[in-house]
């Protein structure tokens, strides 16, 4: 935070109230420089009691707000804050409590959960889950997830390229199998959510392929598992995220958008029969924006076939 160092009394003045609000000094985005702030403010003595009094009072109402919870628990993330305030100076009875059950332990450092030194950086899926409260080495959730972890690497290798015959052609009993875990009794949701969204992933990477033939099985499974696809439940819509569509950008894998990507591919490709126009267009009425997206991106496949 350069303008914290070089003008500190500027930018708390401009950022002050913000810093009295939970899911602001929590949200992912702004929280380790919020703590940046807080060490600068306090140490350049910029911060009234009553300042205080509202820091302090956020800061203990974090874990009662619902935040992003991605990457740090709102524990962590009130331990990290804390160590930004000068010691000895809380007062606030909740925050004094919760440092006393937390004991003497050194804190936490105010530094980005995940670092990556070359651009972006995938956190462990399994510590996600955890995050979620999810056991990822228990019965059936090991095996989906391991066969997600074999099927995502295919997709992950062909991300912007075509996948060739022989590549294509072993993945198919890994669908198959993924495609069977992911409905057994007792797969975490999110575990079947992610595993689902993986599989359509795959589906559309093996659709791009024109040299596999109508005929053969892997097209036909792929064609079965992209209508399938195309209805499925996620992404969920959320008023809050998808009413605004400014950037063509979603989260990746999202089963819906992956199946409709990959009915597109499948049309321009191998088929034009009623029943897979019929799936592709009726996408076009979807909730979800980046689903109507993919219908808008592939139209042109219907004219060349």
């Amino acid at each position: 935070m350069l303008r914290a160092m070089l003008h500190p009394r500027a930018l708390y003045s401009d950022v002050r109230e913000l810093l009295f609000i939970p899911k602001f000094i929590s949200a992912p985005e702004v929280t380790v420089d919020v703590g940046e702030i807080l060490k600068t403010a306090y140490s350049q003595e910029l911060v009234s009691q009553e300042d205080a009094e509202k820091i302090e009072h956020a800061i203990a109402h974090i874990a009662g707000t619902k935040i992003i919870r991605r990457y740090e628990r709102p524990s962590t993330i009130q331990q990290r804050l804390l160590g930004c305030l000068p010691q000895g100076s809380v007062k606030n009875p909740m925050l004094l409590e919760r440092l006393s059950r937390w004991g003497t332990k050194k804190p936490k450092e105010n530094k980005p959960f995940f670092r990556s030194s070359f651009g972006a950086f995938t956190p462990d899926i399994n510590n996600e889950y955890r995050r979620s409260g999810i056991d990822p080495t228990s019965f059936p959730n090991a095996e989906v997830i391991a066969a997600s972890n074999e099927v995502r690497e295919f997709e992950g290798r062909h991300l912007n390229s075509t996948a060739n015959n022989s590549d294509s052609e072993a993945m198919e009993p890994k669908l198959r199998r993924l495609h069977d875990l992911v409905r057994e009794e007792g797969v975490s949701a999110q575990v079947a959510e992610n595993g689902r969204g993986v599989l359509y992933a795959a589906v559309n990477v093996i659709s791009r392929n024109h040299e596999l033939g109508a005929k053969s099985s892997l097209i036909k499974l792929c064609r079965t598992y992209a209508i399938e696809g195309s209805t499925d439940k996620d992404p969920v819509f959320d008023a809050k995220y998808h009413l605004p569509f400014d950037t063509a950008g979603w989260g990746s894998p999202s089963s819906r958008i992956e199946a409709v990507q990959a009915l597109g591919q499948l049309i321009l490709n191998y088929f034009s029969d009623k029943e897979i126009v019929e799936a592709f267009l009726k996408a076009s009425s979807d909730e979800i924006p980046a689903v109507r997206y993919q219908v808008a991106q592939y139209l042109t496949s219907l004219y060349k076939r």
